[in-house]
């Protein structure tokens, strides 16, 4: 269906492009934003992740895409990466509504989780990028306006963004707890964050004079 509507290009696309956005974590999501000097008719994303290192688990239309009532969204993610096809009036009776001129609107966002296990204190940037031929039939990024299909080959610009991993850093601690003098007991929670699962552990603590370890 998409494919019959986004007709082949032509259009310059002078003011017009994509973008998407730049998070740190393991676990983010992405913004995709678009810039447009008209009023936007539908539009295809295709976004690429290195499959070694980043897995998408989901895309989503958010922001002016929802806002102005788009009736046709179609989303996918696939093994490396994410596809989403929306068009804005697609339901009768057709009151031809669109994405108004704007600037850095958001349209989408994007789910990720890092596949990489770094070392405590390390971290690396991985780049999430546009890049057509993603699903079958392949996608390709564009914008429509006035019937026409725009891609990076009639101009529209397309800017990638990244995802910064940082090493989890495993952390055992004893927290802090008061009690009154001569109360029966005081339990002091011992908190553990891991980055993996805890096959077994070893807790060896040690405490001032003045408290009696009652177990």
């Amino acid at each position: 269906c998409l494919a019959t509507l986004f007709l082949a290009g032509g259009l310059f696309a002078q003011d017009k492009s994509l973008t998407i956005g730049n998070a740190a974590g393991n676990d983010v999501t992405l913004p995709v934003t678009m810039t447009s000097n008209e009023g936007v008719q539908g539009y295809v994303l295709s976004i690429g992740v290195d499959a070694m290192k980043l897995t998408a688990t989901d895309i989503r239309a958010a922001g002016a895409t929802i806002a102005n009532n788009a009736e046709l969204i179609v989303g996918e993610v696939v093994p490396d990466g994410v596809t989403l096809g929306v068009v804005m009036d697609f339901n009768p009776p057709y009151d031809g509504q669109e994405i108004p001129i704007g600037s850095d609107q958001l349209i989408a966002e994007v789910d990720l989780t890092a596949l990489l296990v770094l070392p405590c204190g390390d971290s690396e940037v991985v780049d999430v990028n546009f890049q057509d031929g993603l699903n079958a039939p392949p996608l390709s990024n564009i914008l429509v306006v006035a019937g026409m299909s725009i891609g990076g080959a009639d101009g529209l610009g397309l800017n990638g963004g990244a995802v910064t991993v940082r090493g989890g850093c495993d952390t055992v601690r004893a927290v802090a707890t008061t009690g009154a003098k001569g109360a029966v007991s005081v339990s002091v929670p011992v908190e553990v964050d891991n980055t993996g699962p805890v096959e077994g552990y070893v807790v060896s603590l040690a405490h001032a004079a003045g408290v009696e370890l009652v177990s």
